[in-house]
């Protein structure tokens, strides 16, 4: 019982966050994508009808969750210039520019939110360009810093004591491998790297 009452209050915790919720409505959202891809043919006219609605609803609800998240990231690039001011850093200007290429991103979901509830008269069409390179921009600088991290990272760990030991730098070697590895597969899909290098260890 106590393990039931645990696992209620953190859902509950976790339900309470917006982030949890937009995760929530895409497992929907791509649920239904999925089920159209792979079983669409087998399903009625009907249920297709209802699968398609089904994601286009949730697709908007997630938008309508996304309303001024801009703004997030235009505070987390105003400190990222702070920084830059007093001591430059090519990983912290990526970092910089994804932040800022996010806002825009965020911004042009807005615009398509607002067209979908008829709020302006513009085409879907109209901002796809812009809804799909800046998002793909910002991955770009995401990526581009999390190279450079891992190039850093293993030029002190080949200069840290321990280098002569082989079978420590490989495992130091293959850490960083798989993270930046498991940062590049989740960046194409969603934007959690920032989250996921700061669980990279420090060498010292």
């Amino acid at each position: 019982m106590e393990q039931i009452v645990k696992i209620l209050d953190t859902w509950s915790g976790t339900a309470n966050q917006l982030r949890m919720r937009d995760r929530s409505v895409k497992v929907l959202q791509y649920g239904c994508q999925m089920l159209l891809g792979f079983y669409g043919k087998k399903f009625s006219n009907e249920m297709q009808q209802a699968l398609a609605l089904f994601r286009r609803t949730a697709s908007t609800s997630r938008k309508a969750f996304w309303l001024l998240k801009s703004v997030n990231h235009i505070t987390n690039a105003i400190h990222m210039a702070q920084k830059i001011m007093f001591e430059f850093s090519w990983v912290l200007f990526f970092d910089l520019m994804e932040q800022v290429f996010l806002a825009l991103y965020y911004v042009m979901e807005n615009i398509v939110f607002f067209i979908r509830v008829k709020m302006i008269s513009w085409s879907e069409d109209d901002v796809d360009f812009g809804v799909n390179w800046t998002w793909f921009i910002g991955d770009f600088f995401c990526v581009a810093a999390a190279l450079l991290r891992f190039c850093e990272s293993v030029y002190n760990c080949q200069n840290m004591n321990f280098a002569t030991n082989q079978e420590s730098l490989q495992k130091y070697q293959k850490l960083y491998f798989d993270l930046v590895g498991l940062m590049i597969v989740s960046s194409l899909s969603d934007n959690v790297a920032l989250p996921t290098l700061k669980l990279m260890v420090p060498c010292a």
